[in-house]
């Protein structure tokens, strides 16, 4: 054999540098390392294009609005379960946001140390154990720690979809890829309720955990089929003084601050939204839950479309425009929902039909808020979306926390705190528009 071509075939692996005889556990392995060559294997190629992994990275994305919207409609269910008081079974939801908040701090890190897609399977893998285990669970503190410990892991999904987007591409051809998995995500927090109060219905609470858990046993098997390793080659090291060190040096970066702030306007209105919206619906204007779950759903198609419009134009107008756009009918949305609730107006149109636009054009801006935020740090993805997510839910949390100590009865209280939202939203892309906060940084 010609020295050239023996040395082509030394380096592409075809035979052995080596003329010994190999193990026999080597011979064994050799196939395997031969894998990631063989071109029509399905997990070794991310086919972004693709309406089956758009919908997965959507699934994947919502793993916390499925956590969290299909169980509400058994707390009751629960509470009689275990003949507990009122406060005692909010302890069910308290475990799981915390979990949430835990979960967060540590996903972005371990994905940047150790990968995606590693992560995402022991991340589902413990989603997997920790349902089953609420379906068992034979005391309310068991459920809570099995709850606590499903939130720790439902946070991996969102967290490194956004790492895996950013892996693939940046900028405004991340901000349509965010734009296509969000209006598949979207769906979820309609169905979830829906199916959950279903469940309860026919079944008892205890199903819902139990789907959870075939839920995440299907996505394990997804993810081993179909997602690559997205990750840099060139890990980071894991330390607790790294991790912070580098969360100080994020927040110290307009590229990443311009953008995470005018998102955190966004996620609030719809914290705001999500978690008080009910109180306010039916006892307030008197709706049904069947006609505040077409009212919900309402909103829920402002938000798909704003993404579908996003996901369309963004690659031509670009991110600022999506962010300008997003911004101004957040904003009008907004305002018009404090104009109606301070002129007495009170129904479900003049909540409706002015929250689904402010949902509009925040399906247009998150996906770019988030590709704006993310793309200047691919070396740090997953810890940049690990702390954009920190900041989204604690601002939720917060006025959502305010808005329960406003309740007056009235529909002012979130109206008002949306139109601020949105006013604010505005006036954050204005400024930081003005200070090109918001240019493609190109690698």
């Amino acid at each position: 054999m010609p020295g050239k071509t023996r040395e082509i075939l030394h380096e592409t692996g075809t035979i052995p540098r080596s003329s010994k005889r190999e193990e026999p556990r080597a011979r064994l392995l050799r196939p395997l390392a031969l894998l990631p060559q063989i071109p029509w294997l399905p997990l070794l190629k991310l086919d972004t294009e693709s309406l089956a992994i758009t919908l997965l990275l959507g699934m994947l994305l919502g793993m916390i609005a499925i956590s969290m919207d299909s169980t509400l409609p058994a707390m009751p269910a629960i509470q009689e379960s275990f003949l507990a008081s009122a406060s005692e079974v909010q302890g069910v939801l308290g475990a799981v946001m915390l979990g949430f908040i835990t979960g967060q701090i540590a996903a972005g890190p371990l994905a940047d140390r150790f990968g995606r897609r590693p992560m995402l399977i022991a991340a589902l893998g413990v989603y997997c154990t920790a349902s089953l285990a609420c379906a068992l669970s034979a005391s309310l503190w068991i459920l809570c720690a099995a709850r606590f410990a499903q939130g720790c892991a439902a946070v991996f999904g969102p967290v490194l979809v956004r790492a895996i987007v950013r892996d693939l591409h940046a900028n405004e051809a991340a901000a349509r890829l965010m734009g296509r998995v969000t209006m598949a995500f979207a769906i979820l927090p309609i169905l979830m309720p829906l199916i959950g109060g279903s469940l309860v219905t026919w079944t008892g609470w205890r199903s819902i955990f139990w789907m959870h858990t075939l839920m995440a046993a299907t996505l394990v098997a997804a993810v081993i089929a179909a997602i690559p390793e997205t990750a840099p080659a060139h890990r980071r090291g894991i330390s607790l003084g790294r991790v912070l060190r580098d969360y100080l040096y994020l927040l110290g970066q307009k590229a990443f601050r311009a953008p995470t702030t005018l998102a955190v306007c966004s996620q609030m209105g719809v914290t705001a939204f999500v978690t008080n919206s009910a109180l306010v619906a039916i006892p307030v204007l008197g709706l049904t839950p069947q006609e505040y779950g077409m009212m919900f759903s309402l909103v829920m198609v402002g938000y798909i479309s704003g993404a579908r419009v996003g996901a369309r134009r963004v690659m031509r107008s670009g991110i600022p425009r999506m962010l300008n756009l997003g911004s101004i009918a957040a904003a009008m949305g907004g305002l018009l929902m404090a104009v109606l609730a301070i002129a007495g107006i009170q129904s479900s149109g003049a909540i409706a039909i002015p929250m689904a636009l402010f949902m509009f054009g925040n399906g247009m801006l998150i996906p770019s808020t988030t590709a704006a935020a993310l793309s200047p740090f691919p070396a740090l993805a997953g810890l940049a979306s690990s702390l954009q997510s920190i900041i989204h839910l604690t601002g939720g949390l917060v006025l959502a926390f305010v808005l329960s100590l406003a309740s007056n009865g009235t529909t002012l209280p979130l109206a008002a705190a949306i139109g601020l939202c949105g006013l604010a939203q505005l006036g954050l892309e204005r400024y930081y528009a003005r200070h090109r906060a918001f240019e493609p940084v190109h690698l």
